[in-house]
């Protein structure tokens, strides 16, 4: 009977202490709110173990149902000059559950974090929104953690908000190109990040690890295109846009491109508006085919698809016999570039056109097709097959 009375009374205070928070930023700790003197972590506490680059730092007593207190997180922090910025709290050891400011603790919990390596990044500030874009430094190379924030210590007509000579800002973009061809190995990537720009790791060929979280929304062209070794990824719930880039000259282009590693693309079950199947990517309703990188022997594509985007097959070396359903109308250029073993195409339709993008020639083909001459023609760069609109 003890026991309940203790529960109640934690409950009850509880629900008094929450009618005065206000909801704060996702990647925020709520400041701690008063308890009744008579309620003590002693009434039935937890631990929380708090891990920094894989060893423990710290263990915290929480009371059950509680939430963490600005005072109970270990300050990795020191000053904003110096620095040793995180890239958040994760619920998981991979880095892509974020642990909210909201989030009850019911159980014994393990918080992960790692320390950012500023060394290897550089920050601009741009045009287009708040907060920073992140790209590599000269001579990146191995792990790489972004932050969350980062500080800027002004020199020059930086934009700040109070008198101080630093200026801080969540880090929000991965710059266009930001890391294109270096040697990193992996990297992580915090939940602050809103959209990774075009071509962002084009042709990182030693990337093996990318740690996506909950709350990136956008996804540009080509931004993982020529990973070959890429092994694992996960697209988040949040993501709602995939493909299209800021350049207006460049149209909608494969992320995955040359991912011939690529095994295990995934999405996310709670996702809105794309789906994976068997490692091809598509938009929710299969209509929108985006990427299938690791194609290889025979591929029959759902009858629901209605567009391959442009590099969705290409460098698919080991695909040989592909099938396209009757209501695809469109075929982007390079959809099947370096894809040097496929021999057969079979359409489900009776006409079919290719475009060449530089001439705007058009030649008109039955379907099936003539194998040594479309086929080969689609195979080729700046090709784009359409049924007559």
């Amino acid at each position: 009977m003890e026991e309940i009375k203790k529960r109640s009374h934690f409950k009850n205070v509880m629900m008094k202490c929450a009618l005065g928070l206000t909801l704060a930023a996702a990647v925020m700790i709520p400041t701690a709110c008063s308890m009744d003197n008579t309620t003590s972590v002693e009434d039935d506490p937890y631990e929380v173990t708090f891990m920094v680059n894989n060893q423990a730092l710290t263990t915290k007593a929480i009371v059950e149902g509680n939430t963490l207190q600005t005072s109970q997180i270990p300050q990795i922090n020191s000053s904003y000059s110096n620095a040793e910025y995180t890239c958040g709290w994760y619920l998981d050891q991979g880095l892509t559950q974020p642990f909210l400011s909201t989030t009850k603790i019911t159980e014994d919990t393990t918080l992960y974090t790692k320390k950012a390596t500023l060394d290897k990044l550089q920050f601009d500030y741009p045009e287009r929104g708040f907060g920073w874009s992140v790209s590599a430094a000269e001579g990146i190379t191995g792990e790489v953690v972004i932050p969350q924030q980062y500080t800027y210590v002004r020199e020059g007509n930086i934009p700040v908000s109070d008198a101080t000579n630093e200026y801080t800002q969540t880090v929000a973009y991965i710059e266009e190109e930001g890391f294109s061809g270096s040697t990193i190995t992996s990297i992580v990537i915090p939940n602050t990040i809103i959209e990774i720009g075009s071509a962002a790791f084009n042709m990182c060929e030693d990337l093996e690890s990318v740690s996506l979280s909950e709350g990136l929304l956008s996804i540009k062209d080509g931004a993982f295109a020529m990973c070959s070794q890429l092994t694992n990824l996960t697209i988040p719930a949040s993501v709602v846009s995939m493909g299209g880039s800021s350049s207006s000259y460049q149209k909608e282009f494969c992320m995955f491109m040359g991912c011939s590693e690529l095994q295990n693309l995934t999405v996310s079950e709670n996702n809105l508006n794309f789906t994976a199947v068997n490692g091809a990517l598509y938009n929710k309703d299969k209509t929108k085919l985006y990427s299938y990188p690791t194609a290889s022997g025979r591929v029959v594509l759902p009858e629901s698809v209605e567009i391959i985007i442009d590099g969705a097959f290409a460098w698919c070396s080991e695909l040989e016999d592909m099938t396209i359903g009757k209501n695809v109308n469109y075929i982007g250029p390079n959809a099947f570039a370096q894809c040097t073993r496929l021999n057969v195409i079979e359409f489900k339709d009776l006409i079919g056109w290719v475009k060449y993008e530089e001439t705007d020639e058009l030649k008109e083909y039955p379907i099936p097709v003539d194998l040594d001459t479309a086929l080969e023609e689609l195979k080729t760069t700046y090709c784009t097959y359409a049924k007559e609109a």
